[in-house]
């Protein structure tokens, strides 16, 4: 099974501890993640903007988001 979960829900987890991050664990756990590159395009601008992450922290989180998702 797959599933697609909104940038925001990706951003959420990947900033801090709480629902969003146990929704990624617990679909990754039984499910199979996908992304986009829009998906991962907005995370990426969100991390730079946003959250004022450095290009570098920005590529490796989305770099780590690609690692446990399918990219479609």
């Amino acid at each position: 099974m797959f599933v697609l979960l909104d940038s925001n829900v990706w951003l959420a987890a990947l900033s801090r501890d709480g629902i969003c991050r146990r929704v990624v664990e617990s679909s990754a756990a039984s499910c199979t993640p996908v992304v986009t590159p829009f998906i991962c395009a907005e995370v990426r601008d969100k991390l730079l903007t946003k959250f004022q992450r450095s290009e570098e922290q920005a590529n490796e989180l989305v770099s780590k988001l690609v690692s446990v998702s399918l990219l479609r």
